[in-house]
């Protein structure tokens, strides 16, 4: 069954083409989901519809994000939290799918093809896929320094040219397919904990569209603070990415922090205890 966009009311439709589409990957610590999250309330996004997508699993729950033009607190229009979410700047061409659920068993490539065929459907101009990989994976010389890493399809590449290097961006590296052997024999792209992002990257790129995946090396914990290094480094590229318009905060003080996360990680630990 393919994927199915279903409009929320009169903000809704489809009416994407040539938008930038922003997703994550369901990977390690959830960085990409949360940054996701940073990104939605740092512009306002409307609620524009949902995906009806059989290959997550489902999920309903309390709105996630106070609606534009709303204070926090006031009644909201009642809206349910579902596993894939439809946010949008349409005037800024900027379109955010939001997936609040892990894939069903067995469903991650069927995924990765029902993704691809609504992209080319809806007619996205770029596909910008947030994502993290587990940090013990890291190479010696990747201990220390920066933490994101990107790679980036050859459509894309052709628009962006030399830029990345201009801009100190990193891409991320090859690894040994056998880790640990003296050895070091073959390598190949490896992402451990990235969910989908090796197939889906692999399949847009085989499409020819224009793609770029941002990740971060994280262990799980509370990845707040890699939540906010992943969306800092990409209001870095967005301008590269042809909206200029768009204003994020680049540094991790500068971002507000979204409704739903006031007991994220629990009410924290009673005084009465001490």
């Amino acid at each position: 069954m393919p994927l199915e966009f279903v409009a929320s009311g009169r903000d809704g439709g489809s009416g994407f083409r040539g938008s930038t589409l922003i997703l994550p990957a369901v990977s390690v610590g959830n960085a990409g989901q949360l940054a996701v999250d940073l990104v939605i309330c740092a512009l306002s996004m409307r609620h524009v519809g949902a995906l009806r997508a059989h290959c997550f699993a489902p999920v309903v729950g309390s709105q996630a994000h106070v609606e534009p033009g709303r204070q926090p607190g006031a009644q909201s229009s009642g809206h349910l939290c579902l596993s894939t979410e439809v946010y949008a700047c349409r005037d800024k061409h900027l379109v955010v799918l939001q997936v609040r659920s892990p894939i069903m068993k067995g469903q991650r490539r069927q995924t990765c093809r029902d993704l691809l065929a609504w992209v080319k459907e809806t007619g996205f101009q770029q596909v910008v896929l947030l994502s993290s990989t587990q940090a013990q994976m890291r190479l010696d010389q990747e201990l220390s320094g920066p933490q994101e890493r990107h790679l980036i399809s050859e459509a894309l590449l052709e628009k962006l040219g030399s830029w990345p290097k201009t801009a100190g961006c990193i891409a991320l590296k090859e690894r040994p397919a056998y880790p640990g052997l003296e050895d070091g024999g073959e390598v190949c792209l490896r992402i451990p904990g990235g969910g989908i992002t090796r197939t889906l990257h692999k399949d847009l790129c085989a499409a020819g569209l224009p793609l770029l995946v941002l990740l971060t090396f994280c262990s799980d914990g509370d990845n707040i603070p890699d939540a906010l290094r992943l969306a800092s480094h990409l209001a870095l590229w967005l301008p590269a990415l042809g909206h200029q318009d768009i204003k994020l905060p680049e540094s991790k003080e500068q971002w507000k922090f979204p409704s739903s996360w006031q007991l994220l990680y629990g009410s924290g630990i009673p005084d009465s205890l001490f």
